[in-house]
């Protein structure tokens, strides 16, 4: 009986599956006398994972070893399981509900917490996948989890969790994948106090069909009644793809979408709306917009933005200044350095991000302080002098 069964173990140790028979044949071996034959059984049945586990919960061990590392297996193959339940169908710009549930498929009581502290600040334990978008779920995202949740063995906690539209997961139509994850490093596991587990649990992803107005639709809600007009608003502010452009470009005197135009144009930096940004950064009536119209301004590498924001930055303007000097950021020249030294010497936001950006850019370590600007100065004008090419991102370190 024991050549039968150690032949087992030849042939399962190459299979990528065991059978019924084989699985039987290794909990037997789980009692044997050679501790390297329960050893090897053992490593193959653990392998498995929860691809054997009834089988693994229905056996009865005749040894009290077998039944030990069978209490073994079974105990690592059954875990917290989770499941998730979505719509079909969400309509760009409502609120998108998901009823989550985690089943205790263990032998204990454990107290799982919603967030943890890690790294000096508090992180939420609940993730939500759109595909590969991870969004943390916060408290007030969720329905009926408190602080901590203790659930008991086979216990089933069922909550809900409500992501509205600001927080921009569903940007556009189209079919993805939802799942969501548990990850908590402090689980307390009440049966081995003070013991406190880690804990990483993943639910089978479910399909969802996000679905939107087409431009026309939308541009026609615009125009409607109040309530129609604020949902159409909702879901414009929450799209970004390339269909909504045009309507936006049609939109952007409309002081409700104007914010929400430069955003997307400006991801987009067509050559056709830089005029737009060009009057916009200076003439708006909003300063929120003008600011983003000068931000928008710096993914354009055409002479004319970069001038606009040259004579931003040397005219001083207090409102723009900031925004202007960031922007300038995509604009590695010698011009641009040589005006990101006369900011240096400008109190302001602009002048710790400026040094960092130039001691990236040269190699040459800049501080705030009035030599050190001096000394840094001189540098780059005997480098100019020089005639050393000045494409900055490719110079190698001194």
């Amino acid at each position: 009986m024991v050549r039968v069964l150690c032949s087992i173990l030849l042939l399962v140790a190459a299979a990528s599956a065991l059978t019924e028979d084989q699985v039987h044949g290794l909990i037997e071996l789980l009692g044997d006398k050679d501790p390297n034959r329960r050893r090897a059984a053992y490593r193959l049945l653990e392998r498995e994972g929860d691809a054997i586990l009834p089988l693994l919960m229905a056996a009865r061990a005749d040894s009290l070893t077998a039944h030990r590392a069978l209490r073994d297996l079974t105990r690592k193959a059954r875990k917290l399981r989770l499941s998730l339940r979505a719509p079909a169908q969400h309509a760009i710009g409502t609120p998108l509900t998901l009823t989550l549930s985690i089943l205790n498929d263990t032998e204990f009581t454990m107290t799982l917490p919603f967030q943890e502290q890690r790294n000096g600040r508090q992180r939420s334990c609940m993730s939500v996948f759109f595909d590969r978008k991870e969004f943390r779920l916060l408290p007030n995202h969720v329905r009926g989890f408190g602080p901590h949740m203790k659930i008991a063995p086979q216990q089933t906690i069922e909550f809900q969790a409500v992501i509205g539209p600001e927080a921009r997961v569903l940007t556009k139509p189209g079919a993805l994948k939802v799942s969501w994850k548990f990850l908590a490093r402090r689980v307390v596991i009440a049966e081995r106090a003070p013991d406190r587990g880690y804990m990483r649990v993943l639910a089978e992803p479910v399909p969802l069909l996000v679905q939107g107005r087409t431009p026309a639709q939308l541009g026609k809600a615009l125009d409607g009644g109040a309530a129609e007009r604020q949902a159409a608003l909702v879901e414009v502010r929450t799209r970004t793809d390339d269909a909504m452009r045009p309507l936006l470009r049609k939109r952007f005197r409309d002081p409700d979408l104007a914010l929400t135009a430069i955003q997307v144009l400006a991801g987009a930096a067509e050559e056709q709306d830089l005029k737009l940004f060009m009057d916009t950064s200076t003439n708006h009536p909003d300063a929120r917009v003008r600011v983003a119209a000068v931000r928008a301004l710096g993914g354009y590498q055409a002479r004319k933005a970069r001038q606009r924001l040259l004579r931003l930055v040397l005219d001083h303007d207090e409102e723009l200044l900031d925004a202007a000097a960031d922007a300038l950021s995509h604009h590695k020249n010698a011009r641009t350095v040589g005006v990101y030294i006369s900011l240096l010497r400008k109190p302001g936001p602009w002048q710790h991000k400026i040094a960092r950006r130039l001691t990236r850019w040269t190699g040459k370590a800049v501080s705030l302080r009035d030599e050190e600007i001096d000394a840094f100065e001189q540098w780059f004008l005997r480098e100019r002098k020089a005639g050393r090419p000045w494409a900055l991102s490719d110079r190698p370190r001194k």
